[in-house]
C-alpha cells in the first residue's frame, strides 16, 4: 500500500504549538483563526463534474473499507487526500 522507502513523518517533521517559546520568544506567531461558511451553487456542468469525482472518491474509500479497519487506519492520509479534488471545486 504505502511507500516503505519513506521514513515515518515523526522522524522528519517538527511540530510546534502557538504556546511554545525559545529564548523567551514565541516559536510560532500566527494571526487569529477565522472561519467562514460560504454557500456554493454549482452550474449543471460543475455539479456533474463534482458528482463524478465524488463517486470516484466513494468507490476508492469502499475499496479500502472492504479490506478492513486496519487497512483504513494505515492509509488514512491517502484516504483523506482523495477529498482534495472535491475541495478544489469550491471557491
Amino acid at each position: 500500500m504505502g511507500d516503505t522507502n519513506q521514513p515515518p513523518l515523526d522522524q522528519i517533521m517538527i511540530r510546534h504549538t502557538k504556546q511554545q517559546k525559545f529564548n523567551g520568544r514565541e516559536l510560532l506567531r500566527l494571526p487569529p483563526k477565522t472561519e467562514q461558511d460560504i454557500a456554493v451553487t454549482f452550474t449543471t456542468d460543475e455539479r456533474r463534474a463534482y458528482e463524478a469525482v465524488y463517486q470516484h472518491v466513494i468507490h476508492k474509500f469502499e475499496q479500502f473499507r472492504c479490506w478492513g479497519p486496519t487497512v483504513v487506519s494505515k492509509n488514512i492520509l491517502q484516504i483523506m487526500s482523495l477529498l482534495l479534488p472535491l475541495r478544489r471545486y469550491a471557491p
